[in-house]
């Protein structure tokens, strides 16, 4: 159905020339290639400036290689490729005729009623049976960060699950307003996913859906299948695209064949599955018992991830340790191996990565592997472990005076001012490092009582100011960090540093708010650790000033925060934020890609629990939770750790679906939860 050319030149004008713009939905439109039969582009009536699919103007690396429905298959181990640009002009619905290997035909054909049908045939023309070990399609979903007002106009968070025959992608506006497009499988199967041409932290690159990976990474999602097809005989794969209002009416449309209580739980507590079919896993320690008609328990008592099988479908679940249990393990590793004691004092008394496969302590003078930032991770941990009772403070006192003795010589300036690493320079100041020092020499001075703690974090925090380095951009742990300062300091009777800082936060998010969509960039262009300060600044100077204005802009900035993160029915997924380059920075794989879960997303857990009342809620509450226990999965039973999980199957050809080897920033989850817990979010 062609539109009218009043709204055609609307949408024409947001995406580009094209040949046709076809209707799907009500609001759904597709839009073809000029010269071809390639769908270039989905658009939303109601909403023009949005994007659903990457494009050259936008995305230099997308390409007419990478376009909607372009794939490969991999067959009897010939490799071959098709793609929608040899197709005629302005033909929608196909259908469409490829030999991407000797012996091997595609068909493909579209259908548009009140969802777009795209149906992929696999047929077999050879006379003997083919065997297919790979099959990746392109879905170049628009999830790109290019500055945080071209991602909340224009971009989508592309939310995966690749569940064998339960398998969907909601392509959420990154605004958290209008419709969603969701891609929904009806035949067939996808067993996994990988992305293609990730480059950079503002690029996730190319998501590719796969029936199977086998050819480049057999053990990826649990197993991946050889798809055999006998001669004559063929493989269907099917799926629906449409635009839903809401996640919910998304959720109902993917016709759910199991429903789960929850993905994560503390050991020996179950976890319930609604199915027609019994679970099954391959793990001997995952208890699997009938709890009623159509009605299953799991549980386990060992700390881990489990597979869950239910006839053609596959997912995961969790059991974790409660937060005390994980706090001593991690205690007792870091002690006894993430310090690097070969060097001479004070440097010995630092903390550093580790690399779990080598067993070595990593040493580099390199800012995001090295013995400062992400690392002050690791004495806040063990200090507020301490002040907790959870650890011995005969134990943990002496290993953190011997770090503050490091940290002050190679970390900060008597002024104030912080340094990244010990072999970073003195002139390598950052505000995030200003900031979880401040909550480090704060909660010293809370748990010892000694003043010149206190005095060390105002004048580190002050400095951070005099350079201006914390009024600009909401940074991770900011506003908590200064009112738990505030705090401290009225106890002490030092009210006017108090009115100061509080000062400082109204400042800030007067100007933040008044920014609207332009925030501007932090060490990314956009992400969700830009966003979740935010959340939390807007709503903790809501709190200081009672001005309604702050309560809109938290409510407003909490959807855009909970776009990032997705309903995948997976313990690594559910509602964990999307990250797509920690690895890269932090880990030994150094590879971009999609990271779950991610300590960070742990950020949108605090962000939920420290909302205004009027704002927060028991759903909200349960959220948070779920996130916390989710990341329990970086941490293992003797107390070592993974810094990223890489999720997909490949990233950039390379297999994954692997947790990196490198111990070494993850401990700020134990420190987000144990903080958490005065907000009232159990240890368990």
């Amino acid at each position: 159905m062609l539109l009218p050319t009043s709204v055609l030149c609307i949408l024409l004008a947001a995406v580009g020339q094209a040949s046709d713009v076809y209707q799907f939905s009500s609001s759904g439109r597709v839009q073809l290639d000029s010269n071809s039969s390639v769908i270039v582009q989905f658009l939303n009536t109601k909403d023009h400036a949005r994007h659903f699919l990457l494009n050259e103007t936008a995305a230099s690396y997308h390409s007419p290689a990478n376009s909607w429905g372009a794939g490969t298959v991999v067959a009897n181990d010939n490799t071959g490729t098709w793609n929608f640009h040899s197709t005629e002009a302005n033909n929608f619905t196909g259908p469409f005729r490829f030999t991407p290997v000797d012996g091997l035909d595609l068909h493909v054909r579209r259908s548009a009623g009140d969802v777009l049908t795209e149906t992929y045939i696999f047929e077999n023309t050879s006379p003997k049976p083919v065997e297919v070990t790979g099959i990746r399609i392109n879905t170049p979903f628009n999830d790109l960060y290019d500055g945080a007002a071209y991602s909340l106009a224009t971009a989508v968070t592309g939310h995966v699950f690749t569940g064998g025959a339960w398998a969907w992608v909601f392509a959420a506006p990154m605004s958290g307003k209008e419709e969603s497009l969701g891609l929904i499988l009806r035949k067939g199967h996808l067993w996994s996913y990988s992305i293609e041409n990730t480059t950079s932290s503002n690029i996730r690159g190319h998501i590719l859906l796969q029936p199977t990976d086998k050819s480049r990474n057999a053990e990826a999602f649990g197993g991946q299948p050889s798809i055999w097809i006998e001669p004559g005989e063929s493989y269907t794969l099917e799926w629906d695209i449409a635009l839903y209002a809401n996640q919910e009416d998304f959720l109902k449309a993917t016709h759910a064949p199991a429903k789960f209580s929850r993905f994560s739980a503390p050991v020996h507590e179950p976890i319930f599955v609604e199915s027609d079919i019994r679970p099954t896993s391959p793990s001997p320690d995952l208890e699997i018992r009938r709890a009623g008609h159509g009605r299953y328990m799991l549980k386990s008592g060992t700390h881990g991830a489990y597979q869950v099988d239910i006839g053609n479908i596959r997912t995961e679940v969790s059991f974790n340790y409660d937060l005390k249990t994980v706090v001593n393990l991690r205690a007792q590793y870091v002690l006894d191996r993430q310090r690097p004691i070969n060097l001479t004092y004070p440097l010995n008394a630092s903390f550093v990565p580790y690399n779990t496969e080598t067993e070595a302590p990593l040493v580099k003078p390199w800012s995001d592997k090295g013995d400062g930032s992400e690392r002050l991770a690791i004495p806040t941990m063990l200090q507020l472990g301490a002040m907790k009772g959870w650890l011995k403070k005969e134990t943990v006192l002496p290993a953190l005076d011997q770090w503050v003795d490091f940290a002050s010589t190679y970390l900060f300036g008597p002024q104030g001012n912080t340094t990244r690493c010990s072999g970073c320079g003195r002139n390598n100041n950052r505000p995030y490092d200003a900031i979880w020092f401040v909550g480090f020499f704060n909660d010293r001075y809370v748990w010892l009582g000694n003043e010149s703690d206190l005095d060390t974090a105002v004048r580190i925090l002050n400095y951070a100011y005099e350079i201006e380095s914390t009024t600009d951009v909401p940074m991770i742990l900011y506003s908590q960090t200064v009112l738990d300062l505030c705090e401290t300091l009225e106890t002490a009777g030092r009210q006017d540093e108090s009115s100061y800082f509080k000062q400082q936060l109204i400042t800030l998010a007067d100007k933040l708010v008044a920014a609207g969509q332009g925030l501007p960039p932090s060490e990314v262009s956009y992400e969700q650790a830009i966003v979740e300060p935010l959340v939390e600044l807007v709503a903790d100077v809501y709190r200081l000033t009672n001005n309604d204005t702050f309560l809109q802009a938290t409510k407003d900035r909490l959807d855009w925060l909970l776009a990032l993160s997705g309903p995948q029915p997976h313990a690594r997924q559910y509602q964990i934020a999307m990250r797509h380059w920690d690895d890269y920075w932090f880990g030994e794989r150094g590879q971009f890609g999609d990271v779950y879960p991610h300590y960070w997303s742990a950020l949108t857990s605090q962000a939920l629990l420290r909302l205004p009342q009027e704002l927060r809620t028991r759903r909200g509450d349960g959220i948070a939770l779920d996130i916390l226990r989710s990341n329990m999965l970086n941490f293992f039973h003797d107390g070592s750790a993974t810094c990223a999980f890489v999720f997909p199957s490949a990233l950039n050809g390379e297999p994954a679906w692997a947790n990196d080897p490198l111990a070494n920033d993850q401990d700020w989850l134990l420190v987000i939860w144990m903080r958490a817990l005065k907000w009232g979010v159990p240890p368990h």
